[in-house]
Formats: structure tokens, C-alpha cells, sequence
């Protein structure tokens, strides 16, 4: 790493972890900012003391938005401790200033990787990946303290490191509509499962400007067409399931249109099931499935073979009504039942509540159970 570069990682990180947070909130508004001051401070940030270049850098974040464009111009001046020192400002503005002061410093470092000195372009290229990773690591870890359970999985290449997430945010996240604009911090490929009446169309248009979205699933929420039309723009979107949301056969119009789109869920939702086939049948590369919505929490290995039943899901409906792991279902609701395939396609007919009596063989003997079909379960808890 050249000289110059090394200098820039110092001054970043000293001006990131000294002054709180706060102190940038607590910042006066721009009106209220003496521009003598803050030129006096932008000449300050090439004195020959550290002690004074620390402080004018410190009281330079604090003003927030009025210091934006004197650091800019300030940048020109060609004198690197000056240029290092406003660049990392300008770093630390666009993770922990202001909304204005976030997105104007944002969109000065993004003009500033095409400027004309080479060594601008490389301290803001590099201020930006530094951005990247603070700004992510700062996403995690308020999402976490609202109440978000996150999984961190590392993916290690030949010559580099990688993270992906799973994440779960469900009825006892604390967090406000702020909050999920932290989502598209993330870097990496993520599984986002979203749970609740909270999940808005407000939400999911915070969710769909996530850059490495792969995996969505929304059970219970309260959005409407309004989001598949949003969702529709995704292009890294490869799973998609809907539980119990109160979207129609209208929105089957925006799902045809995720081309990349592998697997489709829609479990209980307000689509018809003419619609649904019609979805199977426009979207041939997706694997789109569609039920009204019942659960009756059993497994079975073969989906093509006998429906015999491999376990049984803890307080479901087949679990209070009597299904034991060895079970081979011959009938439902006066059906008959010759494959997995065939059993899953009539529990997709009947909605969560229906009452339905079931034919099973066990150890030779046929008995008739009587159920009452529940919901699927919510999202089980990260291991």
C-alpha cells in the first residue's frame, strides 16, 4: 500500500471512531454556521499540528451539510493532508451525517472517482469501499438491536472474502420504516424474510433497492399490488413466496415479469386459483406454486411414490390429529391418494380451518383421522 494511502486509513478511521454519533445530530443547522469558521477549519486541516488537524476534522463533521461543499472546493487545493483529511470527512458524512448531508457527500465521492488527479480518484474510490463495509457493519448491528435475527455466512474464494446474509424480521422488530433503509447496506447475496402487519408497501419499497436481494419471503403482511410492481424492477430476485398477504390475480400481471425468478409461492393469498395455473403457465422456467393456503405438517420422501409419511411436524394439524412417522395415506377428503404429488394437490384446495377426514395404513390396518387444517408456520427461529 503506498504512503499516501496508508495516511488516508489513519485519518479515516481517527475521524470515524472519535466523536459520537450524536454530536451530528446534535449539529446546527446550516444557517446557523459561521462560513468564516468553517473556512478557518478547511485551512487548519494542512497545519503542521496534528493535534490542530484532528480537531478542525472533528468540528468539520459536527457541522454536517455546511461543511460539504468547502471540503469539496477544498479538495482542489492539491495539498494531500488537506485532500486526505476532507475526503474522509466526506466519508464519515455519507455514513453518520444527516439525510441532506448523507446524500450530498455521497454524490460529491461518486463525482469524485472520475475527477481529474488520480490520487482524488484513489483516495475517494478507497473511501468508498471503506464506506461500504462501516456502513454495512453499522446496518447489522442496529438491525440487531431493533430485534432483526441475522445469520452471517462467510464465503472464502481463492484470493478473496464474501459474506451472505439470512435475515428474519418479524411482529417484535422495534425498528421504523428508517431502519429497513439500511437494508440495502448489504453487500452480499440475502435471504430476507419479513413477518408480520407491519410488512408495508412503504417496506418493501426500502427492500427492493437492496443490491443483492435473492431470496424474499413476506408472511402476514399488509401489502398490496403496490409492492409486486415494485418487486417487479428486482433483477437479482430468484425466490419468492407469499403467505396470507392480501395481493390478487391483478398482481399476476407484475410477476410474469421476473424473467429470472426461479421458484414462486402463493400460499394463501387473494390470487384465484385459475390465475395461478395461468402464472404456471407464462412463467415455464419458475416453479410456481400455488395453494389456498392450508397446512397440515406432515413429510414424505417420494413426491412420485406411495405418500408414506416420514415425520410429522410438532403441534400441526396431522400432529393433533394422530399421524405417526410410517403412515401411508390412501385418501383425503374422499379422494383417492396414490403419490406425494397427488396428496400435496388436494391439501392446496382447502383453506387454514377447514375440517377434512383422512385414510391412512398403519402396520396393515386402515384407519380414518379427523383434522383441522391450520396455517403454515411462521419463519422457524435461526439456528
Amino acid at each position: 500500500m503506498k504512503p499516501s494511502s496508508l495516511a488516508f486509513y489513519f485519518v479515516f478511521a481517527v475521524v470515524l471512531g472519535v466523536a459520537p454519533q450524536s454530536t451530528i445530530a446534535q449539529s446546527l443547522s446550516p444557517t446557523q454556521q459561521p462560513q468564516q469558521e468553517i473556512s478557518e477549519l478547511i485551512q487548519s486541516l494542512g497545519s503542521a499540528s496534528f493535534a490542530e488537524r484532528q480537531k478542525a476534522s472533528l468540528m468539520l463533521r459536527e457541522r454536517g451539510e455546511a461543511s460539504v461543499q468547502p471540503l469539496t472546493k477544498a479538495i482542489a487545493s492539491g495539498d494531500p493532508e488537506t485532500q486526505n483529511r476532507a475526503i474522509a470527512i466526506l466519508g464519515q458524512l455519507a455514513i453518520i451525517g444527516s439525510p441532506t448531508s448523507q446524500k450530498q457527500a455521497q454524490d460529491v465521492l461518486a463525482d469524485l472517482t472520475r475527477d481529474e488527479d488520480r490520487i482524488v480518484r484513489q483516495l475517494a474510490l478507497e473511501t468508498i469501499n471503506q464506506m461500504g463495509e462501516a456502513m454495512q457493519n453499522r446496518a447489522l448491528e442496529q438491525l440487531r438491536e431493533k430485534g432483526a435475527e441475522i445469520k452471517v455466512n462467510q464465503n472464502f474464494g481463492r484470493f478473496s472474502r464474501s459474506n451472505n446474509f439470512e435475515i428474519m424480521i418479524g411482529p417484535k422488530f422495534q425498528g421504523e420504516l428508517d431502519d429497513f433503509a439500511m437494508l440495502p447496506w448489504l453487500q452480499g447475496e440475502t435471504k430476507l424474510t419479513l413477518i408480520g402487519e407491519k410488512i408495508n408497501d412503504a417496506i418493501i419499497e426500502k427492500v427492493a433497492a437492496m443490491p443483492s436481494l435473492y431470496w424474499l419471503v413476506i408472511k402476514r403482511g399488509t401489502i398490496t399490488n403496490q409492492s409486486v410492481d415494485t418487486l417487479r424492477d428486482v433483477k437479482t430476485l430468484r425466490y419468492l413466496h407469499f403467505y396470507y398477504v392480501p395481493i390478487d390475480d391483478q398482481s399476476v400481471e407484475s410477476l410474469v415479469e421476473l424473467k429470472n425468478l426461479l421458484q414462486l409461492r402463493l400460499f394463501g393469498t387473494g390470487v384465484s386459483r385459475e390465475k395461478g395455473a395461468w402464472a404456471q403457465q407464462a412463467m415455464a422456467s419458475t416453479d410456481v406454486d400455488w395453494r389456498n393456503g392450508a397446512f397440515l405438517g406432515i413429510y414424505f420422501n417420494d413426491t412420485e411414490g406411495p405418500c408414506e409419511v416420514s415425520d410429522v411436524v410438532k403441534d400441526s394439524a396431522a400432529d393433533k390429529a394422530g399421524f405417526r412417522a410410517g403412515d401411508r395415506v390412501i385418501w383425503f377428503a374422499t379422494k383417492q391418494i396414490k403419490t406425494g404429488k397427488q396428496f400435496l394437490g388436494s391439501v392446496a384446495d382447502f383453506n387454514p380451518g377447514d375440517r377434512v377426514k383422512c385414510g391412512v395404513i398403519r402396520q396393515g390396518k386402515e384407519l380414518e383421522l379427523e383434522l383441522v387444517l391450520g396455517r403454515f408456520p411462521d419463519v422457524e427461529k435461526m439456528k
